[in-house]
């Protein structure tokens, strides 16, 4: 455990990668003790939430940014368990706004369709390691366990959920966790993914305001939006709305978070760095 701000955590109980600055912001706000350095080129942020000490990175969005995030809390900080966390778009309609998803398999779909017009797997599923059983207190409605999917490119509309849903039989799509689960796979962590419901399967997200979602740095997505903007200004209330969504989400998983490490036990079994 740190013992001062400003002292270094040489190895952390959980390592957490999530994709953008909002992710990791909701989740450093339910943070105490919480000290930030610098790694890799980016900001890493160490101290304790809930019962175990941990250490959280925005990474980037993507598959190579998702796998060297985990890298570098890997390789910084000697975690006993990775999770893979943030936000995704439902698939099931069954997933509302805010739900919880615990992925038990994620799969990785690269192509958006093959010949026959419909979206493959073209790797996994693999499956995830269970929760430990410290880290599930109680029933919860919104939480809910399935599938996961994860594409090299951005899934905004209804009608391309249904169609992914379809072929995948997947709960919710990211663009990260695959690479993260396989990258913790070759270091040796026990992995897991936490990821809350940002846009539903019914709700289509115009495709200008998600090419923000894939637009880099911040720089970049300032530029973009501005162009956005400048090309339709009725988008501003899309962007608004999705910022919103976002943040909502964000929240919802850091509570989460918060309250499956409430019941951290580095004394036990399921709860002990690797165990």
């Amino acid at each position: 455990m740190p013992k001062s701000v400003g002292e270094s955590i040489d190895r952390v109980d959980v390592g957490i990668v999530v994709a953008m600055p909002l992710e990791a912001a909701a989740i450093v706000a339910r943070m105490r003790d919480c000290v930030t350095v610098r790694a890799g080129g980016g900001r890493m942020s160490l101290g304790r939430l809930g019962k175990a000490t941990v250490a959280i990175m925005a990474s980037g969005i993507g598959g190579e940014a998702a796998a060297r995030g985990t890298r570098l809390i890997a390789a910084g900080h000697r975690p006993g368990r990775l999770v893979a966390a943030g936000l995704c778009g439902g698939l099931d309609p069954g997933l509302s706004r805010n739900a919880i998803l615990i992925a038990d398999r994620v799969g990785m779909c690269a192509s958006p369709v093959n010949r026959s017009g419909h979206p493959v797997l073209e790797g996994g599923p693999l499956p995830i390691d269970p929760l430990p059983t410290t880290w599930n207190p109680r029933p919860d409605d919104r939480v809910r366990r399935g599938m996961l999917v994860t594409s090299d490119t951005v899934v905004a509309t209804a009608a391309a959920k249904k169609i992914l849903r379809d072929s995948t039989q997947a709960s919710a799509v990211d663009m990260e966790s695959w690479w993260a689960v396989v990258e913790a796979r070759r270091l040796g962590l026990p992995v897991h993914v936490v990821r809350a419901v940002c846009d539903t399967a019914t709700e289509t997200v115009p495709g200008d305001v998600a090419s923000l979602s894939t637009a880099g740095s911040a720089a970049r997505i300032a530029g973009t939006a501005v162009r956005l903007l400048w090309n339709r200004p009725s988008a501003a209330i899309d962007m608004v709305e999705l910022r919103e969504r976002a943040h909502s989400a964000a929240d919802a998983v850091a509570l989460h978070l918060e309250t499956m490490l409430e019941h951290w036990r580095p004394d036990s079994a399921d709860g002990s760095p690797g165990g």
